[in-house]
C-alpha cells in the first residue's frame, strides 16, 4: 500500500486517502446535495485505490 497510487493519479489517491476518514461527513453533505456525487466520488477512490495495488 506504500507505492499503491504513486505511479498514476497519485494526487487523486492522496486526496482520497486524506478524505477517507472524513467520508462520513462527505456522505452526510453529499447525501443532502446529490446522491450521485458521493457515489461517483467513492467509485473514483476505489478505482484509484484498487489497481496497481497487487
Amino acid at each position: 500500500m506504500t507505492n499503491c497510487g504513486q505511479k498514476r493519479k497519485h494526487s487523486l489517491h492522496y486526496y482520497c486517502k486524506i478524505n477517507i476518514s472524513a467520508r462520513q461527513t462527505l456522505l452526510y453533505i453529499f447525501n443532502k446535495i446529490n446522491r450521485y456525487n458521493i457515489i461517483k466520488f467513492i467509485n473514483k477512490c476505489l478505482a484509484v485505490l484498487r489497481p496497481d495495488c497487487h
